[in-house]
């Protein structure tokens, strides 16, 4: 069985995390500044939750990047998000389309041929994201490009390639 696996962004996971982490720096050292206490522990709680998002970054994107674990996995069977942790059996696919976000972001629509199979296998909160794509894009799995390192059209086209390689192997081989 060939696998073809994608690692997490490098640009990504330490530009977030350094990013938050000057942010949470900016409210402790503008905590200092202020003498009216109640501004005092408005700021804390807003760097208290900067600080719980910079612990998120960490462990979902940061951590699997330092130890390369894939952001996204292809198979004979299979396309695997792990960033949002989601699946599709490449039988349920009818095509792939790269688009480009509004922010200037790229990336991939897994067109579905049963999209009510794949919602099945969701969370709460990845049906909702879902829903969205869907309104959005036609489909309710859509991966964005960011979180995955290498060349946004490289990625594509191997996408492309395993979605043609199943389509033109018969199931019973």
């Amino acid at each position: 069985m060939e696998v073809k696996s994608f690692t997490y962004n490098k640009s990504f996971s330490y530009s977030v995390t350094i990013g938050l982490s000057l942010l949470i720096m900016l409210f402790i050292l503008r905590s200092y500044q202020l003498e009216d206490p109640s501004e005092i522990r408005i700021l804390k709680y807003i760097g208290l939750l900067f600080f719980i998002i910079l612990g998120l970054v960490i462990l979902r994107f940061l951590i699997p990047f330092i130890n390369q674990y894939p952001a996204l996995e292809l198979n004979d069977l299979s396309l695997v998000d792990k960033v949002r942790n989601r699946e599709v059996n490449w039988e349920n696919v009818k095509g792939i389309r790269l688009i480009n976000f509004p922010n200037g972001g790229a990336g991939v629509c897994i067109d579905l041929l049963n999209k009510d199979l794949f919602r099945s296998n969701l969370n709460t909160g990845q049906k909702f994201l879902g829903w969205i794509s869907n309104l959005t894009y036609g489909t309710p799995f859509v991966i964005p490009l960011q979180y995955i390192s290498g060349i946004n059209q490289e990625i594509f086209e191997t996408l492309q390639f395993f979605l043609n390689k199943t389509i033109t192997v018969p199931n019973n081989m």
